[in-house]
């Protein structure tokens, strides 16, 4: 079992670990919060009362979440795009199934 918010954490954490882009990350992990809040859990997580879903539908979820405004985040000197974050969550889902 693939344990996708533990992995999309990760992505969260190299945005503000390596790239030093902290926007990217709070935005990472508002978007994990959110879903948490709604109710959607993954296999392993999954509590009565909660939406069950797969690896794939729980990025999806995630990743509609995500608000980067202006689409562009910049963080001292160095920027990104919701496309860049994103083509790094769909490559950790979608190859990973």
């Amino acid at each position: 079992l693939f344990r996708s918010l533990a992995a999309i954490g990760s992505v969260a954490m190299m945005f503000r670990y390596s790239f030093n882009l902290e926007n990217a990350a709070l935005a990472i992990e508002n978007a994990i919060d959110k879903v948490l809040k709604i109710g959607y859990r993954t296999k392993d997580l999954v509590i009565n009362g909660q939406k069950c879903v797969g690896t794939k539908e729980m990025t999806n979820e995630v990743m509609k979440k995500i608000d980067m405004t202006k689409n562009v985040v910049k963080s001292n000197g160095r920027e990104t795009n919701k496309k860049q974050v994103y083509w790094l969550l769909e490559a950790m889902a979608f190859g990973t199934s």
